[in-house]
């Protein structure tokens, strides 16, 4: 999955680059007909000249529209990636991580914070969302599993 994930990742960064080619190629263009316009020794072929710049102008809107979503889109995928990066083995993210990695992961992991119940026995008072998700309830019971389950508490305070 990360190599189709990174293999998309940089087709969007190929895509990017053509796009600002591409504004940069129409900025000089819409910069000639400026001078053309400019030079133009009729009041028509001015107008026309005007007209074209007015176009040109549209497409580079309409080229830097893209751009911005498609770098949002980067964003998007860069934090799921790092947020897969830290989730997939938690101990060793922890163990390599500084400071700043360390607090979001805990964070991650244990979003209400560790606690410490009378018998100073450390644990959640809640379980944070992504356990919540990987524990769904209504998971219906395998032919794997044996159908008796047993309830672990997390409330201990």
């Amino acid at each position: 999955m990360k190599s189709v994930f990174l293999e998309k990742i940089q087709n969007k960064l190929q895509e990017k680059q053509i796009l600002k080619t591409e504004v940069f190629k129409k900025e000089e263009y819409k910069s000639k007909m400026i001078d053309y316009a400019l030079n133009a020794s009729s009041n028509t072929i001015r107008i026309i000249y005007e007209n074209q710049v007015e176009e040109i102008e549209n497409h580079i809107k309409d080229l830097k529209k893209s751009l911005q979503k498609k770098e949002a889109s980067e964003k998007v995928g860069t934090i799921f990636l790092k947020g897969k990066e830290l989730l997939e083995n938690p101990l060793i993210t922890w163990k390599n991580g500084n400071l700043k990695t360390r607090q979001t992961l805990q964070n991650l992991i244990f979003s209400g914070g560790l606690k410490y119940n009378k018998k100073n026995i450390l644990g959640t008072h809640k379980n944070s969302l992504i356990y919540k998700v990987f524990s769904s309830s209504d998971i219906e019971d395998s032919h794997l599993v044996g159908k008796e389950r047993i309830e672990l508490s997390t409330n201990w305070l």
